[in-house]
């Protein structure tokens, strides 16, 4: 079995919620705890990349700062690279309460049985980065390669890799309620979260009352 790193950035300013989004209530548990508790299952070396080291010992994992700060979601990805212990390397972002396990194991397989450097959901928004997964041995040195040019784009270095999209006919299957991608930028897309979460029996947490 092919194995799997799982870095989830909680890196950003969370500046349209006002607070740390992924620390935040969502059913009675802080939302990175939901996220990493979905996630764990699928790997074998679940981290998290933040600034705030401090705020997340209490999840037990292992908790990196930026390589290099200050420069965005590129530079999460960059230390997600760096700091994974698997050849392959899932990346998610920490306010999505929808995060699919299923998308994320099917991305390992199309990437290693096509021999991709990336496989990545693809809809009619475009690419999801932060729901992939990642060829560490040829991704990690083009995201430096396109850093060290000023690209700041998460996809600013697909045109070096092989990349491998995953449809949206496909993502239909593994994620018929089209959840997955849902994110909870402000207090708004968080509540409304928590009552699509409510309305699926399945998606909530161990003793949720």
């Amino acid at each position: 079995m092919n194995c799997l790193s799982v870095a989830i950035q909680a890196g950003g300013g969370s500046k349209r919620m006002g607070v740390n989004k992924a620390l935040m209530s969502f059913l009675g548990e802080p939302l990175i705890t939901r996220i990493s508790r979905l996630l764990s299952p699928v790997s074998d070396d679940l981290f998290i990349i933040t600034q705030e080291t401090e705020a997340y010992q209490h999840l037990g994992l292992r908790t990196i700062s930026d390589e290099v700060p200050n420069m965005g979601a590129i530079g999460g990805l960059l230390t997600a690279m760096a700091q994974a212990r698997c050849d392959y390397v899932a990346v998610v972002a920490c306010d999505m309460p929808f995060v699919s396990p299923g998308i994320l194991k099917h991305c390992l397989e199309i990437l290693v049985d096509n021999n991709a450097d990336v496989a990545i959901p693809l809809t009619m928004e475009g690419y999801e980065p932060l729901h992939a997964v990642y060829r560490k041995a040829t991704c990690l040195p083009a995201i430096r390669e396109a850093m060290a040019a000023g690209k700041k784009r998460l996809i600013s270095w697909f045109s070096d890799v092989k990349v491998m999209g995953i449809t949206e006919d496909r993502l239909s299957i593994l994620d018929p309620d089209q959840l997955a991608f849902i994110n909870t930028n402000t207090i708004d897309d968080f509540l409304q979260a928590v009552e699509i979460a409510k309305q699926h029996p399945e998606m909530l947490p161990p003793n949720f009352d």
